[in-house]
Order: C-alpha cells, then sequence, then structure tokens
C-alpha cells in the first residue's frame, strides 16, 4: 500500500493532538493520531507498536491541566516531518514518576521539544520525541 503525503495542517493538527494527549496520557486521544503499528522513542521509553507505547505511558494522569500546546515551527517533506513545540500547563494534581509522588504544586510549567516523525495515510506511524525533561523537574522544584 502506498504511503500518502498529509498536508501541513493535518500534520500539525495531529502532531498537536500527540503532544497533549502524551502530556495527559490519555490513551484513547493517542489511539486517533498513530498507527496500529507505531514506533519510536520518548526520553523515557522505546516503543514498537501502540501497545507498548500506551503500557510505557502507564495509566492516564490527571497531574497537569490547563495543557496548552504551540506547534512554532513545521517542516515536511513527502510522509517525513519536523515539529518544534511547546506545551504549557499547570501541575494541578499528584505527579507520579515511577514510585515516587510528588504533591500539586499549583505552578505552570513550560516544555520546549522536538517532534521528528514520519506518517502514513494521516495517522503517524513514528516519532522519536525530545524534550528535557530535568528542565521540567526543576520548575516543579523536585530535583
Amino acid at each position: 500500500m502506498a504511503r500518502t503525503a498529509p498536508a501541513r495542517g493535518q500534520v500539525s493538527a495531529a502532531a498537536g493532538q500527540l503532544l497533549e494527549a502524551l502530556a495527559l496520557a490519555d490513551a484513547a486521544s493517542i489511539g486517533a493520531v498513530v498507527t496500529a503499528e507505531v514506533a519510536g522513542r520518548t526520553p523515557a521509553f522505546r516503543f514498537g507498536d501502540r501497545a507498548s507505547l500506551l503500557r510505557g505511558l502507564g495509566a492516564p494522569t490527571d497531574a497537569f491541566d490547563q495543557v496548552s500546546v504551540a506547534i512554532e515551527e513545521i517542516t515536511c517533506e513527502g510522509t517525513q516531518f519536523v515539529i518544534q513545540w511547546g506545551l504549557e500547563a499547570r501541575h494541578a494534581r499528584t505527579l507520579r514518576v515511577g514510585w515516587a509522588e510528588f504533591e500539586a504544586t499549583g505552578r505552570r510549567v513550560s516544555l520546549e521539544g522536538v517532534l521528528v516523525g514520519s506518517t502514513n495515510n494521516d495517522l503517524i506511524s513514528a516519532f522519536s520525541l525530545y524534550h528535557d525533561e530535568v528542565r521540567l523537574f526543576e520548575q516543579l522544584a523536585i530535583v
């Protein structure tokens, strides 16, 4: 089956939805924008399909609310894309990281990163997510 190159706006919308869904560990929203065979990595883990991506994220989190994603720059070539993004959110409830729990701080946090990936018929089929998790933890005063 031939891969079709989605329009720039479709890539931007799918990437924005993916980034917000990753921040919330929202399986339904992630499932809506990635293929079943999606593969890639985040700063925390690697995955070889949608099921392993969702397992790696763990349970949905409500630690953050007021999530806002901004696509700052996007480059598309055929089915490949590179996106520079920014994300802001409020630490509203307990954040669980591994075995540790961090009570809500109410602080607004911001994170910037790059999402590199490819698409297959308007869905994200592979991606690598790069951002500085330590910066996030510094903003929350937990490192």
